[in-house]
C-alpha cells in the first residue's frame, strides 16, 4: 500500500470513527458528550492506525546524509 492510500485510507476510518461517535453521543445524556465521544473515537483511531502504510523493515531505521546509521556498528568512527 503506497503513502497516499495508506493516507487516504486512514482519514475515512478516522472519519467513520467520528460518525460512530456522534450516533452513541446521542443516547448519552452528559453535557458536552456530542464532542467528546466522537473525539476519542477518532483519536484513538488515528493512534491505532498510526503505522498504517509504513514499511515494517524502516520503522526503527535513522539516516542522515541519505544513509542509514547502524547503532550496532562497532566499526572505527570518523569525524568527517
Amino acid at each position: 500500500m503506497t503513502r497516499e492510500r495508506a493516507a487516504i485510507l486512514r482519514l475515512v476510518l478516522v472519519c467513520v470513527a467520528w460518525a460512530i461517535g456522534q450516533v452513541v453521543a446521542l443516547r448519552v445524556p452528559l453535557a458536552g458528550a456530542d464532542f467528546l465521544i466522537p473525539a476519542a473515537l477518532a483519536a484513538g483511531v488515528y493512534i491505532v492506525t498510526e503505522e498504517l502504510g509504513r514499511r515494517r523493515d524502516d520503522l526503527g531505521a535513522r539516516y542522515w546524509r541519505g544513509r542509514r546509521i547502524d547503532e550496532d556498528d562497532r566499526g572505527p568512527r570518523r569525524w568527517n
